[in-house]
């Protein structure tokens, strides 16, 4: 059987194609997702000059920005426990996105459904008008689902940057514990 030594090298605590390291990957993604809100709150302010409007994504920015900055302290400090906030905030959107995908492409299945069935009781003129509006829905339709599917790629990408983080600080710390009550203390 083989001995699992605790190596921080090892190739499972890469990210990014086994460019960086989890913690190096998870404070850019914490960078990265900290400028993608601030981006998200001049938007809305420039688009949506709605006080309420503003107010609630004040609101969520600021909580965004206490669970990066939680992230970024728990991997400075090494505290796998302060991650915790921010894999429930990236895995509630990936199962809302989930979700949204799924309910996506029943509807996109139920819309064609229900224009090949209109299209067929109709005459040939209408049938031609509809299948104008048809192509472009579908367009549409295929657009928004790959949407969906490229913003499902790298929110799970991110949570699992986060959570092999987590793992790798949990390790860390369990590989300290073990080895202070491994070795005897023989000074006298």
């Amino acid at each position: 059987m083989k001995d699992d030594v605790f190596d921080p090298s090892d190739s499972k605590y890469k990210t990014c194609c086994g460019v960086c390291h989890v913690t190096t990957g998870t404070i850019l993604m914490c960078f990265v997702l900290l400028f993608v809100y601030v981006i998200s709150l001049s938007f809305r302010i420039a688009f949506f000059p709605y006080p309420a409007f503003i107010f609630g994504g004040i609101i969520l920015i600021i909580i965004n920005i206490l669970i990066i900055g939680l992230a970024i302290y728990a991997v400075k400090k090494e505290k796998p426990s302060l991650l915790i906030p921010l894999l429930i905030a990236l895995f509630i959107p990936l199962i809302l996105k989930t979700i949204e995908t799924l309910y996506s492409l029943y509807t996109f299945s139920t819309y064609n459904q229900q224009i090949r069935t209109t299209a067929s009781n109709n005459n040939n003129d209408t049938f031609y008008h509809q299948k104008q509006h048809s192509s472009k829905d579908e367009l549409e339709i295929t657009s928004l689902l790959i949407e969906l599917l490229i913003y499902f790629v790298i929110q799970t990408w991110l949570f699992f940057i986060a959570y092999k983080c987590y793992k790798y600080l949990k390790a860390k710390k369990a590989a300290e514990q073990f080895d202070s009550f491994s070795r005897p203390d023989y000074r006298y």
